[in-house]
């Protein structure tokens, strides 16, 4: 956070006090946050009890679908980064970062293109928002609440629904970025091609949301050891 101050002020040189020969940010224990394929599976199969749940569960894979898309990337898209099949964005935590930002493209499927039919705003204005949690005429602090209010919305519908399907994890949105990596990295899909769709310019980034593969991939691994062919 402090870091994010110095960034925003445009301070550097002698006075900006972060990086090599300075002070260098530690980097946090890896905390796995990625759902198994069977858990995954179960979410997204899964029935909910009502309303409420229903929209949290298909914001959650609707965000696990679009490259794990972080909650305030969607509460922010507007018409005009739906671009056909497509949509193409950049991430809220780095379009005012110092390095390049680069647009994240995502192709949309059935239930995507479902979510956004079901709860969008069905504007023509390509400056409107896609879904109506925000508005053009909010102050940018009451823009700050009603994000503030949505995503505590979905976490509470969310977390009911999991309970409902008798799945004792605690998962929060951050669940659905982790998954998404994690899950086409275990797939064969290479980390650079993930880091890209995430939006990350570091691989060391990606790394960080993957979990690791899981004992099945693991013996496979070590059976193929002994294939001298």
């Amino acid at each position: 956070s402090l870091r994010a101050v110095f960034n925003e002020a445009g301070i550097t040189g002698e006075a900006y006090p972060f990086g090599k020969k300075k002070y260098v940010i530690k980097s946090p224990g890896k905390v796995k946050k990625a759902l198994d394929k069977d858990i995954l599976k179960k979410l997204f199969e899964g029935t909910p009890e009502n309303e409420h749940q229903a929209k949290a569960k298909d914001f959650w894979f609707f965000s696990y679908f679009c490259n794990g898309m972080n909650i305030k990337d969607i509460i922010e898209l507007k018409n005009k980064d739906v671009q056909g099949n497509r949509i193409v964005f950049i991430r809220a935590k780095t379009e005012n970062s110092t390095s390049t930002s680069r647009p994240i493209q995502v192709v949309l499927n059935d239930f995507t293109s479902e979510v956004i039919r079901e709860y969008g705003t069905h504007s023509k204005d390509e400056h409107d928002f896609v879904f109506p949690v925000l508005s053009n005429d909010l102050s940018p602090e009451e823009q700050y609440h009603e994000k503030k209010k949505f995503i505590r919305s979905l976490h509470d519908g969310f977390r009911r629904y999991v309970k409902s399907v008798g799945i004792k994890i605690r998962i929060s949105t951050i669940y659905a970025r982790h998954s998404f990596s994690t899950h086409l990295i275990r797939k064969g899909v290479s980390v650079v091609a993930v880091g890209e769709a995430l939006g990350h310019t570091d691989i060391k980034t990606t790394m960080h949301y993957f979990a690791g593969f899981e004992d099945e991939s693991k013996k496979g691994v070590a059976k193929k050891l002994l294939d001298f062919e």
